[in-house]
């Protein structure tokens, strides 16, 4: 998916939805979403941030397609590092609480002056 259009096309589609229902969620009319979708129109900053929400997808991934891995901390910095919060997000919450513990106990003992 390349475009904006693609995306958002792409994302009302595999949700079973049509353009009525997510034009009603977002609060845009129906015929500016559909112009959107074809890219006869360039939502604006509301609508985006609401088709976002909307979607449960980043803002920079609708716009551009691509994500940008964020943290705490701020932006992921490696590519480790955004394959471990990958890594993290896919465990079920039973298992990852065990391993965030391990990690915290493993930087204690390296960095005592950090605190996690």
């Amino acid at each position: 998916m390349n475009t904006l259009a693609q995306r958002l096309r792409e994302l009302r589609r595999a949700r079973n939805l049509n353009q009525i229902d997510v034009a009603r969620a977002v609060g845009v009319d129906r015929s500016h979403l559909s112009k959107i979708e074809t890219g006869d129109d360039t939502p604006g900053r509301g609508a985006l941030t609401a088709l976002s929400t909307f979607f449960g997808v980043s803002l920079d991934w609708l716009v551009t397609g691509q994500e940008l891995p964020a943290t705490a901390g701020g932006i992921a910095r490696t590519e480790d590092e955004v394959l471990l919060l990958d890594c993290w997000r896919a465990l079920p919450p039973a298992e990852a609480r065990p391993l965030l513990e391990m990690l915290r106990q493993r930087v204690a003992a390296l960095a005592p002056e950090q605190v996690y």
